[in-house]
């Protein structure tokens, strides 16, 4: 199964497409530093999708950034988007990324295959200040082999 990795623009909108079918899950994971008091905070249509796990893998060492993945199901047909915010204490927002997705027609009952996308950073990672604020901007990409 091919797997899509995509870069994140700091501090600024990214637009990415995500082309899925209904009853497929993806997943998107963003680089976070829960120990700097930022977080990711999701926006999405619950009638075209469901978030069906939050997981969080903290990185190497004492307050090294780590990964949030967000896990979604396509419920139906349709055009939608998922509207992320890097948000701190007091309401301060640091970064915000958009991802549309596009749901294709329902997936054949007799479809035994795991029907997974995963929608990730590129490999290079984003260095983060003290305060949780991304320093560098990510391209976007393909990275060959996934």
């Amino acid at each position: 199964m091919h797997s899509l990795h995509y870069g994140i623009m700091a501090g600024t909108s990214f637009a990415a497409d995500i082309n899925v079918r209904v009853n497929e899950s993806f997943n998107i994971t963003l680089s976070s530093n829960p120990s700097t008091g930022y977080s990711w905070h999701v926006d999405y249509n619950e009638t075209y999708l469901e978030l069906v796990d939050d997981i969080f893998q903290p990185g190497r060492g004492i307050g090294a950034p780590g990964n949030r993945t967000f896990v979604f199901q396509a419920l139906q047909p349709g055009e939608t988007s998922i509207n992320f915010t890097y948000q701190g204490p007091g309401g301060d927002i640091a970064n915000t990324t958009t991802y549309s997705v596009l749901i294709a027609g329902i997936t054949p009952v007799n479809n035994t295959t795991n029907n997974t996308t995963n929608v990730t950073p590129s490999t290079d990672t984003v260095p983060m200040q003290d305060t949780g604020i991304p320093l560098v901007v990510l391209t976007a990409g393909s990275i060959p082999g996934c």
